[in-house]
Formats: C-alpha cells, sequence, structure tokens
C-alpha cells in the first residue's frame, strides 16, 4: 500500500490549507499506516478529500482487462488508432433524508431513477441497462454492520430493488439503496453529525452521476423491510435554496448535489444546495498511452492523467462569499 500525505495551496491567498486530523474514510481503500497534519492519500485510488475537513473517501482503481488478442493466420492488416474522448461522469455529494419511525429490525431502503425522461426497466437485475437507473458511490461514514454489508455492490439508484453481486446481511438481502438511522442527539446511539434535523431520519451520503438525472433532479422512494413501498404523495414548494424541480411526481424530487429532505408520504420537504461540496469526475481514456502522467492544478481544481483514467478533483466555491 503507497500511500502519501497532500494539501492544498490556492495563490494568491491564503494560501496553504490548514492542518487537519484524517480520520476513517469511506470506501474500499482501507485505513493509513501512519498519523499526520495533512491529507492522506493512496496511489493507484480515487482520493475525495474536502478542503480543511477530515472527511474523505477513497476508492482503489481496478486495474485494466485489456481484452485477448484474436487469432490469427494472415498478417493482420495496419489500423490507424484515433484517439478518443469519453464524456466524463460526474459524481457530485448528495444527501438524502427520510425520516420515517420504523420497528425494531425494520430499515428503509431508497429506490429512484430519472423516470421523467425514461421509461424503466421492470426489473429484476436489469441495473445496467435500465435508462432510469443513476451510477452512485456510496460515501455514508457509519460504523453500522448491516449498512456496511447493503452497500457492497450497490451501484445504483433505480427503481428496480437488489442488484446482481449486492451485498447481504446475513441471510437478508438488500432491497435497494441502504440508509442509517440517524438522529441529531449526540446523546443517542443513532447520532450522526450530518442530521440536523431531529429523530429517526434515515440517512444516506451518496456520490451521484449527476448526468443522468433530468436538469439535475430525480426521484424517489422509500421501501421498507416488511412494509413495501411509501404511498404516493404529491410534494409541496420545498424550503430551503434549490428552487424547484422542472417536472411533478407522486415521488419525492431531489436535487442531485443537493441536501434532500423528506418526511415519509409527506409533500414536506427541504433542499439546501450544498455550496461546499466536492465533486470528482473519472474519464476513461480507451486510447492507451505510454506516457507518464501529467497534473494541472489551479485554485479550484486537479486533474491528473493517467494511461488509462482521467480523474478531476474539484471543489465548489460560494461565489457569494
Amino acid at each position: 500500500m503507497a500511500l502519501k500525505p497532500t494539501k492544498g495551496f490556492i495563490t494568491p491567498s491564503p494560501g496553504w490549507e490548514s492542518d487537519i486530523k484524517q480520520g476513517t474514510c469511506a470506501g474500499d481503500g482501507g485505513s493509513a499506516p501512519f498519523q499526520s497534519s495533512n491529507h492522506i492519500a493512496r496511489c493507484g485510488a480515487i482520493n475525495i478529500f474536502k478542503w480543511g475537513s477530515s472527511q474523505c473517501y477513497i476508492e482503489v482503481i481496478p486495474d485494466p482487462t485489456l481484452p485477448p488478442a484474436p487469432a490469427t493466420t494472415q498478417p493482420p492488416a495496419p489500423t490507424r488508432t484515433q484517439p478518443s474522448t469519453p464524456k466524463p461522469l460526474v459524481y457530485s455529494r448528495t444527501l438524502i433524508f427520510l425520516q420515517k419511525h420504523t420497528a425494531v429490525g425494520q430499515s428503509v431502503f431508497i429506490r429512484g431513477g430519472n423516470i421523467h425522461q425514461h421509461v424503466c426497466s421492470p426489473g429484476p437485475y436489469q441495473q445496467d441497462i435500465d435508462p432510469c437507473a443513476i451510477s452512485i458511490i456510496h460515501n455514508t461514514t457509519t460504523t453500522n454492520s448491516e449498512y456496511q454489508a447493503w452497500k457492497q455492490g450497490d451501484r445504483y439508484l433505480d427503481f428496480e430493488g437488489e442488484e446482481t453481486g449486492q451485498g447481504k446481511y446475513g441471510a437478508q438481502s438488500a432491497i435497494g439503496t441502504p440508509s442509517i438511522w440517524t438522529s441529531n442527539n449526540p446523546y443517542e446511539k443513532g447520532y450522526h453529525p450530518s442530521n440536523v434535523y431531529g429523530k429517526a431520519f434515515w440517512f444516506v451520503e451518496l456520490l451521484m452521476d449527476c448526468s443522468n438525472t433530468y436538469d439535475g433532479w430525480f426521484d424517489l422512494k422509500g421501501f421498507t423491510s416488511n412494509g413495501g413501498w411509501e404511498r404516493d404523495i404529491k410534494q409541496g414548494v420545498c424550503s430551503g435554496n434549490a428552487g424547484v424541480p422542472p417536472h411533478l411526481a407522486i415521488n419525492h424530487i431531489a436535487k442531485c448535489g443537493a441536501i434532500n429532505v423528506f418526511y415519509w408520504e409527506s409533500g414536506a420537504c427541504n433542499i439546501t444546495d450544498d455550496s461546499g461540496a466536492y465533486f470528482v469526475s473519472i474519464a476513461r481514456n480507451y486510447h492507451l498511452t505510454s506516457s507518464p502522467p501529467a497534473v494541472y492544478e489551479n485554485s479550484n481544481s486537479t486533474e491528473e492523467r493517467h494511461s488509462n483514467w482521467t480523474i478531476r478533483l474539484h471543489r465548489w466555491r460560494n461565489q457569494s462569499r
């Protein structure tokens, strides 16, 4: 495991990012073997940090697998490789809160997607070809064992339910995107610092591909074990600063890259743009080269180009500051 300390620097001011104490990162990148006052990144991984914060997400990038060359008895004809310009996937930090008072042992899952522009696949296990499904990366900081099991292999927010290869908790399968029970009371077992709203809010933090939403918006519904679907609702005008969704629906309508607060089977809502958030864009370069990585930096973003990946880390600024 190769790790290295790193820190941001803005010119002409304020200069160096302040010291931080990095906690346990979300993702599958593991824990650093040493302590530092800087962010600790892992070589060969996607490293996502927040300016001046200990929050982090580290995910190992799998090695590329090239298909075997076809067998032939003829000399191959000369070919010309054209460089490609793939469209990057832009993942934005998206928080979903859904208040639901549940019985002991009951869990709340989130199902959703872009149903306004597409006809969804009926499922099951069709997420890879489902035009409604939205690519996600789990980014919730928690030790909850059920969530840690069910998030494995959960690659889409969709209306189908369990995905092929999605993790199980014991013998219990996932029935959507898992969430965790939280409270804003620091003395309760389910306390989570992201919850400033109250008790019994089921919560999940995702990095979401906003490019497959409808003008930045998507639908969602709760689904409970031993209870099933949340009933249809008529969403009212939400408090917060995120604006008005471009369509009507019988579901909750959430915004990608925002903090979305909903109430079970209620049209009440609060949606706030997360102006301090980061996002990561990943572009797969299919035109492989032997060139060394090149790094480009400015005050808002860092881009690193490898032979088979282009990774861009961006920090959003609140322009009103």
